[in-house]
């Protein structure tokens, strides 16, 4: 047994004996009363000033702080409050400012301001930064730009004596005279390739301004306006390329600019009262893209057919469109009523027009293909316009003390008025535009999204006994869209649970839910047709291949959770969920999905002193997908013919299964030594693994896909002691270790591909230290 123990035990012992010796001697000596307590000071106000260090000089690990170098950085953080005593003759004025992460770029900044039960001012600042990778390495200047140009002198392969080739080739344009075979080389044979390189850093930041006021006209009336001003800036990841076909493809990962900028102002009055509220919301809120296009150079030579002027010796370009400016605009009215003592019925309708009118770019940025454009863009700009309406009503009512019920209608219509027109469009800046207008280059843009959507829900739930709660539910969803493969989709889901709490100490709740899905006839070819005003049949896609989030669909899913807390300071979590997605009905595409997580939770509190906590999360998600060689070469079946069998032939028929699985556990405590001194540690590891596993049939030639593997740790510790009542040290510690393993990056050099030429970045690893020092003073 320690000292306080003994203490605790001869006090106990002692005190009744010496007052009742007391209470024998009367006036023999009198006892004193105890001092009062003094109470504790409540601070509203802190201030935190310091420093940290840390070593790890890593981009993966300032992702979303901007910590990305070793060395020191600044710990700084603020709340200031001030308002009147709730008993005060004061004015209720009050005002209140904090900020956090003052001292690296993930900082946040919010400020209000007003008289309670009149008016409130606020205003608010973000900054999060967002790290990719800082390793890429690209042949392109101007990265971040519009444009991006090749070194001067870049030159991607030789024009070489057609002889050099098995089979020789014949000659081509293109090419000086003597020299008349133009070759395309892969990005490994390019000997510039290498010494152009120069190293990007892929990373962006998000800002964001805020400012709003809220004014109470009357105890049952108020109103409000919002102004909030982002911007994103940066650079991302694009792909570009040059073909003319799906059979002569040149691609180059490019650096895409990003330059963006968002408005948005709301504004919206209330009324409450005892029974009613009534509400209107207003919101409009604009996008630019101040870098709405990227020009890029061909940095490969003429590939066969291509158009020559096509290759980079030519001067051949590429150029896309990126986001486009857009506006929106959102109406809504909602409102609710109690109906007696047990019920009450809201509703709410918004209507949103979306508004996009960007110009078009030409068919070509290049200027000798665009010069064989004999059938000009049909109109200048999109000219799109989606309007959006969404009507909600929901009941809910308790008409017995043991019975609840709740009942939901949703309904979504979407409406995309995008005019359509017919594209003789140019593929991939690498060809001249084809002279008649009923050629395969002519294309419809299709305005995606039209459609409907309904959706019921019924909820109701009786208490059997008073420990024990029985809730059954109905859903039935109905969507039905424009072109798409499928018309019309239903689901009905079906569930039960059962919420329980028998004993003091125990308590938990079951649910299960059983949906299925199922949709019109299928076309395959709908899409396609649709888009090809010149094609009467055709398809782009095997015809039994099925969309995954409209094909037909079983689902199971149950989930579990129970608590137990044998005791205050002891209690116990296990939250377990399981669900089977059954594609039944395809044959080509999704034809299973599991899902599987397991939760462990445990907290103690063995002392008001100590408490600790301890956690373990297991996470499986298994996808089974089917499907058929389409190109195929020689015996036993011709050329595309395999897969058009049915049942598909197995020596084409492949099967691919990817398994996720995610362990992550956590163990924390926290210990007051004493009322000065405070120490706490914890420890956290996560482990991720993709397996990718392929079958197929004997004219299929698979190989193992490596696993992809990441490993996380983190081990902290910190302790904090009070040099005065309101005057606090705090000291913290971590070390964190990353360590990836992606085979789609890892290993893939800039020119390891045939036929693209990628930006070489490595998957991210680091390890290291991050110390921290800092005074915390409230007042």
């Amino acid at each position: 047994m320690n000292a306080r123990k003994l203490c605790n035990l001869a006090a106990a012992i002692a005190l009744p004996m010496v007052t009742s010796a007391a209470l024998a001697q009367g006036d023999a000596f009198t006892l004193e009363a105890a001092p009062e307590k003094e109470p504790e000071v409540i601070y509203l106000n802190e201030i935190e000033l310091g420093v940290g260090y840390t070593n790890i000089d890593s981009f993966k690990f300032g992702e979303y702080t901007g910590l990305e170098d070793d060395g020191v950085f600044p710990i700084a953080s603020i709340v200031l409050l001030r308002r009147p005593a709730w008993d005060s003759d004061e004015t209720p004025r009050y005002w209140r400012l904090e900020g956090s992460n003052l001292g690296i770029e993930s900082r946040s900044v919010y400020g209000e301001y007003g008289v309670q039960g009149n008016y409130e001012l606020y205003l608010e600042y973000d900054q999060i930064p967002r790290n990719q990778f800082n390793d890429g390495r690209t042949p392109y200047i101007g990265a971040g730009g519009t444009d991006l140009t090749l070194p001067a002198g870049w030159d991607p392969g030789e024009c070489r004596d057609p002889a050099s080739f098995t089979p020789p080739l014949p000659p081509v344009t293109g090419c000086p005279t003597g020299a008349p075979v133009s070759t395309s080389p892969s990005p490994g044979e390019m000997g510039l390739l290498i010494p152009s390189l120069r190293g990007i850093e892929v990373e962006t930041e998000r800002q964001n301004i805020g400012a709003g006021v809220l004014k109470h006209l009357s105890p049952r009336w108020k109103m409000g306006v919002d102004f909030h001003h982002d911007t994103k800036e940066g650079i991302d990841t694009i792909g570009g390329a040059f073909a003319a076909s799906g059979g002569n493809p040149k691609a180059i990962i490019l650096p895409e600019p990003i330059d963006y900028e968002t408005n948005r102002i709301s504004f919206f009055t209330e009324y409450v009262d005892k029974l009613s509220m009534f509400r209107f919301d207003y919101e409009f809120s604009s996008f630019s893209n101040n870098k709405a296009t990227l020009r890029f150079r061909n940095p490969y030579n003429w590939r066969s057919g291509w158009d020559p002027d096509a290759g980079f010796n030519q001067g051949g370009v590429g150029e896309f469109a990126l986001e486009p400016d857009n506006l929106a605009h959102s109406f809504s009215l909602s409102a609710a009523r109690t109906l007696g003592m047990t019920s009450r019925i809201a509703a709410s309708l918004t209507h949103t027009r979306y508004l996009q009118d960007e110009n078009f770019l030409n068919y070509t940025a290049n200027p000798v293909l665009a010069a064989s454009i004999s059938t000009p863009l049909p109109r200048n700009s999109l000219d799109g316009e989606i309007v959006s309406t969404i009507f909600d009503i929901a009941y809910t009512s308790r008409p017995m003390q043991k019975l609840d019920v709740a009942a939901r209608y949703r309904f979504e219509h979407r409406d995309n008025d995008t005019p359509l027109d017919t594209f003789i469009y140019i593929a991939g800046d690498a060809e001249t535009q084809p002279g008649a207008p009923g050629g395969g280059n002519a294309r419809i843009n299709l305005p995606y999204g039209t459609g409907t959507t309904h959706k019921v829900k019924l909820d109701g739930g009786y208490r059997l006994v008073p420990s024990t709660k029985l809730s059954l539910g109905y859903q039935f969803e109905q969507k039905q869209r424009d072109f798409s493969e499928v018309d019309k989709l239903r689901e009905h889901t079906v569930s039960g649970k059962v919420s329980s709490s028998p004993f003091e100490s125990a308590s938990g709740w079951i649910r299960y839910a059983h949906s299925f899905r199922d949709g019109s006839t299928y076309r395959d070819a709908k899409l396609f047709l649709d888009s090809h005003p010149n094609s009467s049949s055709g398809f782009e896609n095997d015809p039994r291949l099925r969309k995954y989030y409209i094909a037909d669909r079983d689902r199971d899913e149950v989930r579990a959770v129970v608590n137990y807390m044998p005791h205050p300071r002891y209690s116990v979590t296990l939250d377990g969920a399981f669900s089977l997605d059954d594609y039944d009905e395809t044959e080509i595409g999704m034809t299973e999905v599991r899902m599987t997580s397991v939760t462990l939770d445990l907290a103690v509190n063995p002392r008001d002193d100590v408490s600790a906590n301890f956690f373990v999360t297991y996470e499986n998600a298994k996808f089974d997908q089917d499907g058929c060689q389409w190109r195929t070469a020689g015996p036993p079946l011709p050329d595309n013919q395999a897969c058009v069998l049915t049942p598909p032939a197995p020596q084409q028929s492949w099967n691919t299964t990817m398994d996720d699985r995610i362990f992550t556990f956590g163990v924390g405590a926290e210990w007051e030594i004493n009322s000065r001194l405070g120490v706490g540690a914890d420890i956290s590891f996560s482990r991720a693994l993709t397996q990718v596993e392929t079958t197929g049939g004997s004219n299929i030639t698979t190989e193992p896909l490596p696993d992809v593997v990441s490993h996380w740790y983190s081990l902290g510790a910190h302790a904090s002691y009070k040099l005065k009542k309101n005057l606090e040290a705090r000291l913290s510690y971590a070390y964190e270790h990353l360590e990836t393993d992606d085979f789609s990056v890892d290993g893939l050099a800039v020119d390891t591909l045939n036929d693209v030429i990628t930006l070489g970045e490595a998957s991210p690893n680091y390890r290291g230290h991050i110390i921290g020092l800092a005074l915390s003073y409230k007042f």
